[in-house]
């Protein structure tokens, strides 16, 4: 995904490790940003928005280490920064380069209101299951047996992440954390 955006125009996400940013460019912006985690992203998406580009090159390799203990706070913590990010860069939409702004608008859906889409989805097929419903009842059903199928395990497990993390925003934006041992 990241390297189809690139292709037409700028990512808005980034892993800090794979980043490099042209030293005149953070001068400009006065550095990162110190009032969101996800300062990697944000400062590639700022970069985009001042007619640069901020992209990932499809010949790089890399192979990102997980902790070992505490792995599904490491993912709420990432997801709430990329929510952070998100939340931070609607308000430039309007005035950004078309072909940046479709990437902006699809990421920005995905990240802050499709994991809500599936939350609202599920309320509604469970209650209309508890009234009777066979529909409802089946396709609860199919979605437990698609669970089978890693890659939904997988969109499912991100949405559930996002919900979570946009929920912990609310309290805590978590900017600073311990470092944690990965393998």
């Amino acid at each position: 995904m990241r390297l189809a955006e690139s292709k037409v125009h700028s990512t808005p996400v980034f892993h800090g490790e794979l980043a490099a940013f042209r030293k005149k460019l953070l001068e400009e912006l006065g550095s990162f940003p110190t009032s969101l985690g996800a300062d990697d992203s944000h400062t590639a998406t700022r970069i985009a928005l001042m007619g640069y580009r901020s992209i990932a090159v499809d010949n790089a390799w890399c192979i990102e280490a997980v902790p070992r203990e505490g792995y599904h706070k490491w993912r709420i913590r990432r997801a709430q920064h990329l929510v952070q990010h998100f939340t931070a860069v609607i308000r430039d939409i309007p005035r950004t380069p078309r072909r940046l702004r479709w990437i902006l608008l699809a990421e920005t859906h995905l990240h802050l209101f499709n994991p809500w889409i599936l939350v609202a989805a599920t309320i509604l097929l469970v209650y209309q299951a508890v009234k009777g419903s066979t529909i409802a009842l089946g396709l609860i059903l199919l979605g437990l047996l698609l669970l089978a199928f890693k890659p939904y395990r997988t969109w499912i497990a991100t949405q559930l992440y996002l919900v979570i993390a946009a929920i912990r925003n609310l309290w805590t934006k978590d900017i600073a954390w311990k470092k944690q041992v990965k393998s």
